[in-house]
């Protein structure tokens, strides 16, 4: 074979190579989450109505993005000190119909958990909770559907004493309803206990709250509804812990579940008979703090250094 000829299949098989090294990452990028804009721990989303993304770093951030990524801004900042192997921080996040931004975060001179507006400023305080501990806090907001003017809903951990719990006094283990134009010393109203952790849980298109309840290894798991009866109703156990860090409703009774243990998005869809059922298929890469549906209906995803997008499952 002579030089040239040979020269010549080496440069044809090359640019073989290249072309499909190409399709390949163009099917890869069709597939999997698409990079929406980096982020610093990431603990919180909320999906805006122009299609952008507001999100909450845990250092004490409050960002805006765009729905293509575009125009980053600062949208306020509170004084928290997370520290390095605990659930400290900001932690919580919520906007109302009139652009009014709530949050969750423990206090920098004391650990307290609070809850306040913090856009627009000045700063303004709703309720002044418990201490913090280093796991099992909470901390999730979100707006009652059937009442957003009213009713901020705010998800508290057993805060390491499971036994309190069952306390109508203390905010252990509950979904609590606070009043947004509350004052910090507000009593807050016990929509349900007898959680572990509701860290993530979402309330879906019929006002149905549901939680994916975040639990130690020594107690099972939990997906089960948390507004009726002032109890977990509806109860599915999970097979494996999985530390769920956050829900999307996906409509029709399924469920996102972003596990930071396994790095995924699992989805469940609840029976007539009020059970969970994971559709394994369905799974995504790439979840592990949180997760919120956009306006475009795509889904967006958080993992410690970058929030990214998907289309839904």
């Amino acid at each position: 074979m002579s030089r040239r000829r040979s020269a010549a299949l080496v440069g044809a098989l090359a640019l073989v190579l290249v072309v499909v090294a190409l399709a390949l990452t163009l099917l890869a990028d069709d597939d999997g989450p698409e990079v929406l804009v980096p982020a610093d721990f990431p603990a919180a989303l909320v999906a805006l109505p122009d299609g952008g993304l507001l999100y909450a770093e845990r250092g004490g951030t409050v960002r805006s993005v765009g729905a293509d990524g575009d125009d980053p801004a600062l949208v306020a900042e509170v004084d928290t000190d997370p520290g390095d192997d605990d659930q400290r921080g900001l932690v919580g996040l919520a906007r109302d119909g009139d652009g009014r931004v709530f949050a969750t975060w423990t206090r920098a001179d004391d650990g307290r958990i609070v809850v306040g507006q913090v856009a627009p400023g000045p700063e303004r305080l709703i309720w002044e909770g418990p201490p913090s501990v280093v796991q099992a806090n909470g901390g999730t907001l979100t707006f009652d559907p059937a009442d957003p003017d009213r009713r901020l809903v705010v998800g508290i951990g057993d805060l390491t004493e499971p036994e309190r719990t069952d306390d109508p006094t203390t905010p252990n283990g509950k979904l609590l309803v606070l009043d947004p134009d509350g004052r910090p010393d507000q009593e807050p109203e016990v929509l349900s206990t007898g959680w572990n952790n509701p860290f993530a849980y979402a309330v879906d298109e019929n006002g149905e709250y549901w939680v994916a309840d975040n639990a130690p290894p020594s107690k099972r798991e939990r997906i089960a509804r948390a507004d009726l009866d002032g109890r977990p109703t509806s109860v599915t156990e999970l097979d494996e812990n999985l530390a769920p860090a956050g829900v999307v409703a996906l409509g029709d009774g399924r469920y996102g579940v972003c596990t930071y243990l396994t790095r995924e998005l699992r989805v469940f869809e609840v029976g007539g008979d009020g059970r969970a059922v994971e559709d394994e298929d369905a799974r995504i890469e790439g979840c592990r703090l949180a997760v919120t549906a956009l306006a475009d209906g795509r889904l967006a995803l958080a993992t410690e250094d970058e929030i990214t997008v998907v289309d839904a499952p």
